[in-house]
């Protein structure tokens, strides 16, 4: 009788991380980076520790990161805002999680008020405009 070899149980987020260590141009590997973080924190929460855990980081890779995503209200100790990916639009929804990975990358900052999270670059201009739901 022929035993089947046990079958190597990756998740996802571990094969993500590992395409994402495949992408040759840096700041694509590195907006990816930031993708997969956000939405990962969605799952394990927005702890460096357990980000790790979950898809194969080293901390100091990602701690940069965390610490301007923290800085920007997207996240703060258990909780992750994830407001602004409310839309019925797919493509939006992206544009959002592209917007928010570049937040992450420190190449926007985001700020709040009451109605919009805007989005801006380093020289000040404004990149988006996103509304928050009520």
């Amino acid at each position: 009788m022929n035993k089947r070899p046990k079958s190597i149980k990756t998740s996802t987020s571990e094969l993500l991380h590992n395409m994402i260590l495949g992408i040759n141009d840096a700041d694509d590997r590195e907006t990816s980076m930031g993708i997969h973080l956000i939405i990962a924190a969605l799952k394990v929460g927005p702890n460096v520790d357990r980000l790790c855990e979950e898809g194969g980081w080293e901390a100091d890779q990602i701690r940069p990161m965390a610490q301007r995503l923290r800085e920007a209200k997207l996240w703060s100790d258990d909780f992750v805002d994830d407001r602004e990916w409310a839309v019925d639009d797919e493509r939006q929804m992206m544009w959002v999680l592209f917007l928010q990975a570049h937040v992450a990358r420190g190449i926007l900052r985001r700020t709040l008020d009451a109605d919009y999270a805007c989005y801006v670059d380093k020289e000040g201009e404004v990149v988006d405009r996103i509304p928050l739901p009520r």
